[in-house]
């Protein structure tokens, strides 16, 4: 299963998805799905596929934690 979830602009997305591959959990950067020249949202892609189901609600917890976690802010 894929989704995403879009970012307020405070958001440093480098910074989230560092501060989430330190706790194993990898997000992948919307960035590579635009063209140079176009306006960028910001998007981080959430891919479920071979992640165990009991792991899924232990990632969700840790991604609202960081969310909330104001140095993950510009």
């Amino acid at each position: 299963m894929h989704s995403h979830i879009i970012l307020s602009r405070q958001v440093n997305t480098s910074k989230i998805i560092d501060h989430l591959a330190q706790q194993n959990i990898l997000l992948d950067p919307i960035k590579r799905n635009y063209l140079d020249a176009f306006y960028r949202e910001r998007i981080i892609k959430l891919n479920v596929s071979n992640i165990d189901e009991s792991k899924i609600d232990v990632g969700i917890r840790e991604m609202a934690l960081a969310l909330h976690n104001t140095s993950n802010y510009f």
